[in-house]
């Protein structure tokens, strides 16, 4: 009876955790769906038409640049809201200072990355912020990704390599020139790329070394910015390095929770301390420690 008792329980949890990998399964398929449909059926079309209207009526380069952004970040937030409810995640924001500071300004938006999931969820929060026109920080090959690197290079992101390569300096006094135009706010991971283990060091156990030359750079061009630092959470984690690399591991955030714990900090604190972006990688690396 024993024997018989075992093997019963064993049956039934092989029968739920196939109908769990079953459910991640479609949530994976519906999560790349809503990602072409949305962005390959309703933003593409709503830019062009942007871009057409803007041209007719001679509206300045600066209007329709903000306008294709504001329509971008729009659209990517619906991206992110509908992954939440096929992923089933729970997402929780705590805000820290004064948001008055980044009403109506230009801000520098700075986050840890460890996922490819990451940069949906920052366009959600600056779109949730009043943010949307922000510009990013992206990896030089990304100019050539269908539909979003057309956007990307149209609103005048900044595609910069790895390494020191002296081009990505030009690359960002190009976008800051753009950012002071159009009044917006720029977004990047100062970590330049997504964290894993195998990374870390004894000064930074949960996140990568900062780079600062664009942090400082664009806190240079735009003295009267506000800095946004967000902590992305993840609960349970999922930087080990295998998981969340690609949208289509979309099944590695299914029923996770996830917490941002953002910072506005204003303008005069960050200039006036050197080491900041150090201090608040440490605060980071505190945060993402487990209790």
């Amino acid at each position: 009876m024993k024997k018989e008792y075992s093997v019963a329980v064993t049956l039934t949890t092989d029968t739920e955790e196939g109908d769990v990998r079953i459910r991640e399964k479609i949530a994976i398929v519906l999560s790349i769906a809503v990602f072409v449909f949305i962005f390959g059926l309703l933003c593409w079309p709503m830019v062009c038409a942007i871009r057409l209207v803007g041209w007719l009526f001679r509206r300045s380069e600066r209007a329709i640049r903000s306008q294709i952004a504001r329509c971008a970040h729009w659209w990517g937030s619906v991206v992110f809201y509908s992954a939440c409810k096929l992923l089933r995640l729970d997402v929780k924001i705590a805000v820290e200072g004064d948001r008055c500071l980044i009403i109506d300004r230009s801000c520098v938006v700075i986050a840890n990355h460890q996922s490819t999931l990451d940069i949906a969820v920052i366009t959600w929060l600056v779109n949730r912020l009043g943010l949307g026109n922000s510009r990013w920080v992206m990896k030089r090959p990304l100019r050539k990704a269908p539909v979003l690197g057309w956007i990307a290079e149209r609103i005048g992101n900044a595609f910069v390599s790895r390494g020191k390569n002296p081009a990505n300096v030009w690359e960002i006094e190009r976008c800051a020139e753009i950012l002071r135009e159009d009044n917006a706010s720029i977004i990047l991971f100062p970590e330049g790329t997504r964290f894993v283990p195998a990374r870390a060091s004894k000064k930074y156990r949960h996140v990568l070394p900062p780079k600062k030359t664009g942090f400082n750079l664009f806190c240079s061009a735009l003295p009267n910015a506000a800095v946004v630092s967000v902590t992305l959470q993840w609960n349970p984690p999922v930087a080990d390095g295998t998981r969340g690399k690609t949208m289509f591991q979309a099944a590695d955030f299914y029923g996770k929770s996830l917490k941002l714990n953002i910072r506005i900090v204003a303008p005069h604190e960050v200039r006036s301390d050197e080491e900041w972006l150090e201090r608040d990688w440490e605060a980071k690396d505190r945060i993402l420690s487990p209790p």
